[in-house]
């Protein structure tokens, strides 16, 4: 029994944390889980909260995927470096064609003119 002035008697029970029944554990938990640093996604008009988290980006869940479509994107349309060809030229990787103002009209004209042609040969 502890006989030191200004404390309760422990009837010798073991100290330690209150034992507590299953539901105050649950809520205690979701106290913790909600006390998770907050941040507000920085996209024009979105505005939503999300839970911060170390080595992602600082987005809500639904911008947090759309960075990651874009970064998969360009990792897989990046031109390697030109590797040296057996006769010592170098061959040159997959090159991104922007078409001219004004190309995409004559193409599509061109398509449909060829269609035309490759419809009236069939007998």
């Amino acid at each position: 029994m502890n006989n030191e002035s200004g404390t309760a008697p422990t009837n010798n029970q073991p100290g330690g944390p209150l034992q507590m029944n299953r539901k105050q554990r649950r809520i205690i938990e979701r106290q913790i889980a909600n006390d998770r640093p907050r941040g507000t996604c920085p996209f024009p008009d979105c505005g939503k909260t999300f839970f911060l988290e170390e080595g992602k980006p600082n987005a809500c869940p639904f911008h947090r995927k759309l960075i990651a479509d874009v970064i998969y994107i360009h990792n897989r349309i990046q031109t390697p470096p030109p590797v040296e060809g057996p006769k010592g030229e170098e061959e040159k990787g997959p090159i991104l064609l922007v078409p001219k103002p004004g190309m995409a009209d004559q193409a599509i004209k061109e398509a449909a003119e060829a269609a035309k042609r490759k419809g009236e040969t069939k007998p």
